[in-house]
């Protein structure tokens, strides 16, 4: 295995969903076209939170000049089926809010999908978004996940409309979570968790933060040096007390179920 599909792997088995866009953006130059390209749907179609990500994914459909007629044939059968029978100007809907309604590229062709979309909306005012757009226009084209997904940047959509189709919303355990999960406690938590998990298995603190920083050092080698910058900071917030007392409890309850 060449080590941009270890590259490419440790993406997936190593970093988390928050953490992909920025490791593709630290990596892109190391990986070959059809790596890259391939690599950029599935982290795209993965994530949770394009919209946090959007200037970053511009950069890189920039740097890459990412579009359908390079992108297409290196996806799914299925996907490059879907993309032959679009017409030359493409309908496509998507279900967002009145609030912040383009806040990342994605839209579908599937009307009654794009409400439904709208309809899980958290927080604001439920919308659909309508417009055209020409298909050589479109970054790309997927039937993953059984939707009928369309990859496109909002300026080159045309006839722009958008109505509010229900009340708003105000969630605040959706922020929540959301905003837990792009703060560093998320990773300091996860290391704790993964460090009790180390203590159970009979190393001791030290051994057990070598383990931590020696995947790290892994993770440095790859060029991932955003993930690794962030994971470092959270290492330190680490209370390894805590983390044996809970560690010592765990064992214990797992060895009186023996």
């Amino acid at each position: 295995m060449s080590k941009a599909d270890n590259i490419v792997r440790a993406i997936w088995r190593r970093l988390d969903k928050s953490e992909r866009w920025q490791a593709l953006d630290d990596v892109w130059s190391q990986l070959p076209d059809r790596l890259f390209l391939k690599t950029f749907v599935r982290v795209w179609v993965d994530s949770e939170g394009n919209d946090l990500h959007r200037p970053l994914i511009d950069s890189l459909i920039d740097e890459y000049d990412i579009h359908a007629r390079r992108v297409m044939p290196l996806l799914a059968k299925a996907d490059q089926e879907f993309y032959r029978e679009l017409p030359e100007r493409v309908q496509i809907y998507r279900g967002t809010s009145m609030e912040t309604p383009y806040d990342d590229y994605s839209w579908t062709t599937d009307r009654e999908q794009a409400v439904w979309f709208a309809n899980r909306v958290p927080n604001g005012t439920p919308a659909l978004a309508e417009g055209s757009v020409h298909k050589d226009d479109i970054l790309f084209a997927t039937k993953s996940r059984g939707e009928s997904e369309i990859a496109v940047q909002t300026e080159v959509v045309d006839n722009l409309q958008i109505k509010s189709i229900g009340p708003k919303r105000d969630n605040p355990m959706a922020a929540l979570f959301f905003m837990v999960h792009q703060h560093p406690v998320f990773h300091k938590e996860m290391f704790e968790g993964f460090a009790e998990t180390l203590l159970i298995s009979g190393l001791d603190r030290y051994a057990a933060e070598a383990r931590i920083y020696s995947d790290l050092n892994e993770l440095a080698d790859f060029g991932f040096k955003s993930a690794v910058e962030m994971r470092r900071r959270s290492i330190l917030e680490v209370d390894w007390d805590m983390v044996q007392k809970n560690a010592d409890a765990r064992k214990s309850l797992l060895d009186g179920l023996r």
